[in-house]
Protein backbone atom coordinates (compact mmCIF):
# COMPACT_ATOMS: atom_id res chain seq x y z
CA UNK A 1 0.00 0.00 0.00
CA UNK A 2 1.17 3.51 -0.71
CA UNK A 3 1.93 6.05 1.96
CA UNK A 4 0.18 9.39 1.73
CA UNK A 5 3.29 11.09 0.31
CA UNK A 6 3.74 8.37 -2.33
CA UNK A 7 0.07 8.66 -3.24
CA UNK A 8 0.37 12.43 -3.73
CA UNK A 9 3.57 11.99 -5.71
CA UNK A 10 1.90 9.42 -7.96
CA UNK A 11 -0.99 11.82 -8.57
CA UNK A 12 1.46 14.61 -9.35
CA UNK A 13 3.27 12.47 -11.91
CA UNK A 14 -0.04 11.37 -13.43
CA UNK A 15 -1.36 14.94 -13.67
CA UNK A 16 1.86 16.12 -15.27
CA UNK A 17 1.78 13.29 -17.82
CA UNK A 18 -1.93 13.78 -18.53
CA UNK A 19 -1.38 17.51 -18.99
CA UNK A 20 1.37 16.79 -21.50
CA UNK A 21 -0.87 14.35 -23.32
CA UNK A 22 -3.71 16.87 -23.36
CA UNK A 23 -1.39 19.59 -24.69
CA UNK A 24 -0.25 17.25 -27.47
CA UNK A 25 -3.88 16.44 -28.31
CA UNK A 26 -4.68 20.18 -28.33
CA UNK A 27 -1.89 20.74 -30.84
CA UNK A 28 -3.10 17.83 -32.99
CA UNK A 29 -6.63 19.22 -33.16
CA UNK A 30 -5.57 22.76 -34.04
CA UNK A 31 -5.80 22.01 -37.76
CA UNK A 32 -9.40 20.76 -37.61
CA UNK A 33 -11.66 23.14 -39.54
CA UNK A 34 -14.83 22.31 -37.58
CA UNK A 35 -14.86 24.35 -34.40
CA UNK A 36 -17.67 22.41 -32.70
CA UNK A 37 -16.00 19.04 -33.32
CA UNK A 38 -12.72 20.45 -32.06
CA UNK A 39 -14.33 21.67 -28.83
CA UNK A 40 -16.21 18.41 -28.22
CA UNK A 41 -13.10 16.31 -28.77
CA UNK A 42 -10.97 18.46 -26.50
CA UNK A 43 -13.51 18.53 -23.68
CA UNK A 44 -14.08 14.77 -23.98
CA UNK A 45 -10.36 14.03 -23.71
CA UNK A 46 -10.08 16.44 -20.77
CA UNK A 47 -12.94 14.73 -18.91
CA UNK A 48 -11.57 11.24 -19.53
CA UNK A 49 -8.03 12.14 -18.49
CA UNK A 50 -8.79 14.26 -15.44
CA UNK A 51 -11.92 12.77 -13.85
CA UNK A 52 -11.05 10.88 -10.66
CA UNK A 53 -13.13 8.23 -8.91
CA UNK A 54 -12.78 6.16 -5.77
CA UNK A 55 -10.44 3.25 -6.37
CA UNK A 56 -12.10 1.09 -3.70
CA UNK A 57 -15.57 1.41 -2.24
CA UNK A 58 -14.34 1.38 1.36
CA UNK A 59 -11.34 3.72 0.91
CA UNK A 60 -10.92 7.42 0.18
CA UNK A 61 -8.18 7.00 -2.43
CA UNK A 62 -8.91 8.34 -5.91
CA UNK A 63 -7.68 7.15 -9.29
CA UNK A 64 -8.52 8.06 -12.89
CA UNK A 65 -12.05 6.86 -13.59
CA UNK A 66 -11.22 5.35 -16.98
CA UNK A 67 -8.52 3.17 -15.41
CA UNK A 68 -10.86 1.94 -12.69
CA UNK A 69 -13.62 1.16 -15.18
CA UNK A 70 -11.21 -0.65 -17.51
CA UNK A 71 -9.59 -2.65 -14.70
CA UNK A 72 -12.91 -3.72 -13.22
CA UNK A 73 -14.26 -4.70 -16.64
CA UNK A 74 -11.19 -6.77 -17.48
CA UNK A 75 -10.26 -8.26 -14.12
CA UNK A 76 -13.51 -8.61 -12.22
CA UNK A 77 -16.19 -8.99 -14.88
CA UNK A 78 -17.94 -6.85 -17.41
CA UNK A 79 -20.82 -5.91 -15.12
CA UNK A 80 -18.54 -4.28 -12.52
CA UNK A 81 -17.22 -1.51 -14.78
CA UNK A 82 -20.40 0.38 -13.83
CA UNK A 83 -18.98 1.62 -10.53
CA UNK A 84 -16.62 4.05 -12.27
CA UNK A 85 -17.98 3.85 -15.81
CA UNK A 86 -21.40 5.37 -15.16
CA UNK A 87 -20.03 8.50 -13.43
CA UNK A 88 -17.51 8.87 -16.25
CA UNK A 89 -20.21 8.58 -18.92
CA UNK A 90 -22.38 11.00 -16.95
CA UNK A 91 -19.56 13.53 -16.83
CA UNK A 92 -18.95 13.08 -20.56
CA UNK A 93 -22.64 13.66 -21.28
CA UNK A 94 -22.72 16.74 -19.07
CA UNK A 95 -19.57 18.09 -20.73
CA UNK A 96 -21.09 17.51 -24.18
CA UNK A 97 -24.25 19.42 -23.22
CA UNK A 98 -22.22 22.31 -21.77
CA UNK A 99 -19.98 22.42 -24.84
CA UNK A 100 -23.02 22.51 -27.11
CA UNK A 101 -24.63 25.33 -25.12
CA UNK A 102 -21.34 27.23 -25.05
CA UNK A 103 -20.86 26.80 -28.82
CA UNK A 104 -24.40 27.99 -29.56
CA UNK A 105 -23.97 31.00 -27.27
CA UNK A 106 -20.69 31.98 -28.94
CA UNK A 107 -22.17 31.48 -32.41
CA UNK A 108 -24.95 34.00 -31.73
CA UNK A 109 -22.48 36.78 -30.95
Amino acid sequence: MLTHEEYLMAWGVYLLAASGLFFAFWQMTRALPWLFLKRVMRVSVMVVLFMPWFSYSEQDYLAPAYLIAAFEALAQGRELWVRAGVPLLSALSFAFVLTTIFSIALKRR
